[in-house]
């Protein structure tokens, strides 16, 4: 065993953060090779350019991983996150993407994935309580397509 020292922290300074992801990164690098990572952001808008809902996430190694897509909730149910999905996909497989995940919990929108082809490939059971934390993924093969009065840009 080294002398060495571990310490809870609960604000890690941001040069500790960037050296630990670098090691990982380089690891990885190592391993596989370059990762093509890149952050894959679309924002929808309604007429009156006013912010209405997003998707972000990257693509990586031939996956797109979606972390976040949220519609607000008065404009939810008008088409715009089957858009924003339909579009996060196509840009993905653009950059040569398969197939994307994601994780959702029992009480957001799972129906939403499934009802666009996502199956579930892993759960974590009560996280959050009594709800699991669900993995689906998807492949990339459906365009983006349509138009109504909200615009959906990428950046």
């Amino acid at each position: 065993m080294s002398n060495s020292t571990l310490t809870p922290e609960a604000q890690p300074a941001p040069s500790a953060l960037a050296t630990l992801n670098r090691w990982i990164v380089d690891y990885n690098l190592a391993q596989v090779g370059d990762h093509g990572q890149g952050r894959l952001t679309i924002l929808a808008h309604d007429q009156q350019q006013h912010l209405i809902g997003g998707i972000i996430g990257f693509t990586d190694r031939g996956w797109l991983r979606i972390e976040l897509l949220v519609v607000q909730e008065h404009h939810r149910r008008a088409g715009i996150g089957a858009r924003l999905l339909q579009m996060v996909e196509a840009e993905a497989q653009r950059r040569g993407c398969h197939s994307a995940w994601l994780d959702t919990f029992s009480f957001q929108a799972l129906p939403f994935y499934q009802q666009r082809g996502y199956i579930i490939f892993g759960a974590l059971d009560h996280y959050p309580d009594a709800h699991p934390l669900l993995r689906p993924k998807s492949t990339c093969d459906r365009q983006a397509n349509g138009s109504d009065a909200y615009d959906v840009a990428l950046f």
